[in-house]
């Protein structure tokens, strides 16, 4: 079993929310569906930076919390997560996008074994520089956010990010961050099983 985070692929465009105040939202996103009652979010492109101009992706770059994808990446995504995920449309001129709204939120994260940084003031988790998860609470699951840091990564099924990558999807990039395979590249060192286009 193999488990991914989205990552950031140099060159390719990014997106960010037209309201500043939309960026925390996102971080709140914590399970909860909203298709019901979703009003689709104003957001915009970065294509260029200091006369650099970014190539068009799939799945703009938002940040490893939140997935953002193009039509075509949603008809490969989609069927894959509905049960762990619902796409929510957000506005962008010129351009058909769509937000993942992870809503299977678990406590998979094995604290014991994994290697965590914690903020002193409160002792919640700040980041986590080596996962490792209970295999046994993964199962039958493609997308998930960990119940003990809802504000931090998107995780995401080999079988996921292998769909993507057989697919003709341009501008991602996964990091695998664990595996419980043996003899396996060691996630964290840098090594990407050659996960983005």
């Amino acid at each position: 079993m193999n488990i991914f985070e989205p990552d950031v692929l140099e060159g390719y465009e990014w997106i960010v929310p037209v309201n500043q105040d939309h960026f925390e939202f996102l971080r709140t996103l914590s399970g909860t569906r909203l298709k019901d009652r979703w009003k689709p979010l104003p957001m915009r492109l970065i294509t260029d930076d200091e006369g650099e101009s970014f190539k068009e992706s799939d799945f703009p770059f938002l940040g490893t919390h939140v997935l953002v994808m193009s039509d075509r990446a949603s008809q490969v995504v989609g069927p894959l997560v509905e049960k762990d995920a619902e796409l929510l449309p957000v506005a962008c001129e010129g351009r058909n996008l769509w937000l993942l709204n992870v809503c299977t939120i678990i406590d998979a994260l094995d604290i014991e074994r994994s290697e965590i940084v914690r903020f002193q003031s409160d002792g919640a988790i700040m980041c986590i520089d080596k996962h490792v998860f209970h295999p046994n609470r993964l199962q039958g699951i493609d997308i998930f956010k960990l119940e003990n840091m809802r504000r931090g990564s998107t995780y995401l099924s080999e079988r996921v990010v292998r769909a993507i990558e057989a697919a003709p999807l341009v501008g991602y990039a996964f990091r695998l961050v664990w595996t419980d395979e043996e003899g396996a590249v060691s996630p964290g060192s840098g090594l990407s099983p050659d996960l983005g286009s």
